[in-house]
């Protein structure tokens, strides 16, 4: 049974309470009679390690009596008891609406925070801290250099399950949604969209660790994500971003991703500098790389490790599908198609490794071919495999355990390329057969139960078919 989000509010609510100690207060905050407190100004003041602050739903702002910055509080957790963002912190426009400065384990829960403008952090400024965002939303916040929607330096950042949109860093700013330097950033189920900047509209991490886990990035301008330092980015969807979706200068790992329909100019999809890059279960579709190479994927003194990736339908000056200069990429068990100008190019002493893989018009490597993989709708976005696809059963002897849609690997069909243990598919998708519940109710033998087997079966009723 699914939850609601107000369910899962009351759930938050609950257990953040639950795991107070004993000796800490709850503080409450509204407008009117019957809270302790007026503003939330006045309650982060009054509160304590420990001490839990719930927020009536209402617009807190300036006019209403609200302090800005709002200053969190070292094991303070700041939480709304209303659910969809009812509970609005409206800045001043003068003033970041939250800071935290040398503070350790302050949680924010709940709110719709905006209007906040600042050199840097717009919406939130963290410094030397450890915070914890959950299910907030902050839209509408500018910063006129980093960070319009959030900026953090040597911090540790978790936010979960909310969306950062509409922020922008202008002009000649960084960071439109949120900017990061040394810190420890971590993103789970979070939005990151609409967003703007002159250099990238999404996120910025520069140095430290950065976890991106079942988000979306989509919509910014100019660019997704571009960072350094160690970067894991899985089961995430980075699409229709103005400028490169993901650009990365460190050590980098994308698992089960959607990279699909960016535009920018070094490189549309990904554009990758740094060594240890590693790009394993992907689906990189329809990306534009404008006046210079690399489409699908751009690399230069980085030599990439790409493992059983959907790259097409890719366009750029050349390299359509992957463009290699000062090193040299190793592509196995991968799909090149419909790439535009051509699937592959590699300039200034760079080379590329392929097998095991389909290559549009060819390329030299151990178990290549250059067949139609056959997609079940390319013209709709849908490149998972047809039954009749050469690329089943037809990739390396070894891959992941799961496929891009988290399916298992490898799925041997029988009497059709490898056999056994090590019969992988090709791409990022693992071909799936029909699920007979039961055998003999396929009376067309098609691999599916289904009304046209029903329609046999009341048509052959009471017929004599043996002996």
């Amino acid at each position: 049974m699914r939850t609601t989000r107000s369910q899962r509010r009351l759930a938050v609510i609950v257990l953040l309470i639950c795991r107070l100690p004993a000796y800490s207060e709850t503080l409450t905050v509204g407008h009117g009679e019957g809270f302790d407190h007026q503003t939330i100004a006045a309650a982060l003041v009054a509160s304590a390690w420990g001490d839990t602050i719930l927020v009536a739903a209402g617009i807190y702002s300036s006019t209403s009596g609200e302090l800005f910055p709002l200053e969190m509080k070292s094991g303070v957790t700041l939480i709304s008891e209303a659910a969809d963002s009812q509970t609005h912190i409206l800045g001043d426009c003068v003033h970041s609406v939250f800071a935290s400065e040398d503070v350790d384990s302050a949680t924010v829960a709940g709110f719709k925070i905006s209007s906040g403008s600042a050199t840097r952090g717009g919406g939130i400024y963290i410094i030397s801290s450890t915070v914890a965002m959950i299910d907030c939303s902050i839209m509408y916040n500018q910063a006129q250099f980093r960070g319009g929607g959030i900026y953090a330096e040597n911090a540790s950042t978790t936010l979960e399950r909310c969306t950062i949109s509409s922020n922008e860093s202008v002009p000649g700013g960084h960071g439109g949604g949120m900017y990061c330097s040394n810190s420890v950033l971590s993103l789970r189920r979070c939005t990151v969209s609409d967003n703007s900047a002159d250099g990238t509209g999404g996120i910025v991490h520069l140095g430290g660790i950065t976890s991106i886990h079942r988000c979306t990035i989509s919509g910014n301008r100019y660019g997704g994500f571009a960072g350094g330092g160690t970067v894991c980015m899985e089961d995430s969807w980075v699409v229709d971003n103005e400028g490169r979706g993901v650009a990365c200068s460190g050590s980098l790992r994308i698992a089960r991703c959607v990279i699909s329909r960016n535009v920018g100019i070094n490189g549309g999809g990904i554009d990758c500098g740094g060594e240890n890059t590693e790009v394993l279960n992907c689906l990189i579709s329809e990306n534009v790389s404008l006046f210079s190479p690399g489409g699908g994927i751009m690399s230069v003194l980085s030599s990439p490790s790409l493992e059983n990736c959907t790259i097409v339908d890719n366009q750029a000056e050349s390299g359509g599908g992957v463009f290699s200069a000062f090193d040299k990429p190793a592509l196995k068990s991968c799909i090149l198609w419909g790439n535009t100008p051509e699937e592959i190019s590699f300039d200034k002493v760079g080379d590329i490794d392929v097998f095991y893989s389909t290559v549009e018009d060819g390329w030299e490597g151990v178990g290549n071919i250059d067949v139609d993989p056959l997609f079940v709708d390319p013209a709709g976005g849908d490149f998972r495999l047809q039954a009749d696809s050469p690329c089943i059963d037809s990739a390396s002897v070894d891959g992941p355990a799961t496929d891009i849609l988290g399916n298992p690997r490898p799925i041997d069909i029988p009497g059709v390329g490898w056999e056994g243990p090590g019969a992988f598919d090709m791409g990022a998708y693992e071909f799936q057969p029909p699920i007979i519940q039961d055998p003999q109710s396929d009376i067309n033998e098609d691999g599916i139960v289904n009304a046209m087997d029903l329609l046999i079966l009341l048509r052959d009723w009471q017929k004599v078919t043996g002996p």
